[in-house]
């Protein structure tokens, strides 16, 4: 067994020593059940002392890579673990991950790109993993067909008219209990504005806050509709980089102190397009942080409700001293985007202005799709639509872990997320994913290209899968092509 590690390095010596041993039981130096060298014997030939390779062992051990046979020693685990390409990288080189390899392609071929995929992303064609929304199939068609008779037989032609532009008042009463019950209690000088989904809330807030010419932080990777918005706006783009508890509080701090800016937008929950959790240490950062500099805090919560695994951390907005903050919410992504019903939750002066603002949008959001909305938050219906889709989506993301660890060469890495509906993949350098969607397309698969994430030209090798969109045996089919197609790409670069 060849280790080595390199003291050079950032990354810390038992997370080397690690991926070292992983890296032999790869390539074959030890099958499955057979026995590892001495704890001494390793630990001399890597040069690092027996608690650091102590470390390493007890981290794959509890990983499922190793056991230990009392009064035999240590041996390489009989059947490896499934998920052995998960994300595992020590904080050196989680920038690197998330961001991938640099120099894709310009920003309007990527507006092409994205339109093309859009655009054949319902086909039946294709296998797709492209789209950012919720399968058809559990949009909950014959329950909404039941309420929209009931609810025009009720309310007749008012059902179709003007709204307040602030929403329909039983719908902003019914969101504010929900939200209530996940932890975000509006407070006395707050204000909910119901939008025309979570896009115009996004764009409400640039188009109040930020003049052409003047910075805001975005993630790195981020949500392709922002980056669009603020190029429509001529509102210039600083980003900041995700590792795997999200947004790098050195490089904010750094870039807060050195520039003004006058917003951060942020996905905490199942971010978009990595599919990270933001911790709840780093979102009380964040908010000191911003507060301190004077940066509004632009929170996209739109996933917040498909969280299938681990503890609901509370959404910054919910924190102590969150004036500063704007909370975005949807129900594009938990029931259908074709509803266009978002919401932002504001302070009441930012409120008043981003209402003014919406009247000249589209004087308020469609009145059906409120009182639809609102039925479903009061009936208990919208509870119970969130429990069948949380179980169906955990399996759906387990069989693409699983597909991707079987069939996707070992040099790939990938997240795994504990909600929403997307993870994000990434290549070797040397792949392009833009060559590998010309040839997934012809095999009939559709994904998102990582360079669609980025306000800079990275995401080269990076890929976003929706693991929502498609039945397990179908995601494994795909997959398997995908992987095919990759390993062939390896094999000729």
């Amino acid at each position: 067994m060849l280790l080595v590690v390199d003291r050079n390095l950032s990354t810390p010596l038992h997370l080397q020593m690690r991926r070292a041993i992983r890296e032999s039981i790869l390539n074959g130096e030890f099958e499955p059940g057979t026995a590892l060298p001495s704890l001494r014997q390793m630990a001399q030939e890597a040069g690092v002392n027996k608690l650091t390779l102590l470390k390493a062992i007890d981290s794959l051990k509890q990983s499922g890579w190793l056991i230990t046979v009392r009064g035999k020693g240590m041996f390489v685990a009989d059947p490896l673990p499934q998920a052995d390409k998960a994300m595992d990288f020590g904080p050196a080189e989680e920038q690197r991950f998330f961001e991938g390899s640099p120099f894709g392609p310009a920003p309007e071929e990527v507006a092409d790109s994205i339109m093309e995929t859009v655009d054949t992303a319902a086909s039946s064609d294709y296998i797709s993993f492209a789209a950012a929304f919720p399968p058809r199939d559990f949009i909950p068609v014959a329950q909404i067909r039941r309420r929209l008779a009931a609810i025009l037989g009720e309310k007749g032609g008012g059902a179709l008219g003007y709204s307040r532009t602030r929403g329909y008042d039983p719908l902003v009463g019914s969101l504010t209990d929900w939200l209530e019950g996940r932890g975000l209690v509006l407070q006395r000088h707050d204000q909910l504005l119901v939008t025309s989904g979570a896009q115009q809330a996004i764009t409400l807030a640039l188009q109040v806050l930020v003049r052409p010419g003047e910075s805001v932080l975005v993630e790195s990777p981020a949500y392709m509709g922002v980056i669009s918005a603020c190029r429509m706006l001529g509102i210039q783009m600083e980003t900041v980089p995700l590792d795997s508890r999200g947004l790098d509080l050195d490089r904010l701090e750094t870039k807060l102190r050195r520039s003004r800016f006058r917003l951060l937008y942020t996905v905490p929950n199942f971010q978009n397009p990595t599919g990270i959790t933001l911790t709840e240490i780093r979102r009380r950062r964040i908010l000191d942080l911003t507060r301190r500099y004077g940066v509004t805090v632009l929170e996209d919560d739109t996933y917040g409700d498909l969280r299938f695994t681990g503890k609901i951390i509370p959404p910054i907005k919910a924190m102590p001293d969150s004036g500063h903050v704007i909370y975005i919410g949807s129900f594009s992504k938990s029931i259908s985007p074709g509803l266009r019903v978002g919401f932002l939750v504001a302070r009441q002066d930012l409120a008043v202005r981003l209402r003014r603002m919406k009247e000249i949008h589209d004087v308020s959001s469609p009145s059906l799709s409120q009182l639809l909305a609102d039925d479903f938050l009061r009936s208990g219906s919208y509870a119970r639509h969130l429990r069948r889709v949380r179980r169906a989506y955990r399996k759906r993301k387990d069989a693409m872990v699983r597909t991707l660890a079987t069939h996707f060469p070992a040099s790939v890495r990938f997240t795994e997320p504990k909600g929403g509906l997307h993870l994000w993949v990434v290549l070797p350098d040397h792949l392009d994913v833009m060559d590998l969607q010309v040839q997934a397309k012809k095999n009939g698969i559709l994904f998102s290209p990582g360079t669609f994430f980025f306000a800079d030209r990275h995401g080269k090798n990076c890929m976003r899968l929706n693991f929502a969109s498609n039945p397990p045996e179908q995601i494994e089919e795909g997959l398997e092509r995908l992987g095919t197609l990759v390993q062939n790409m390896e094999r000729r670069a």
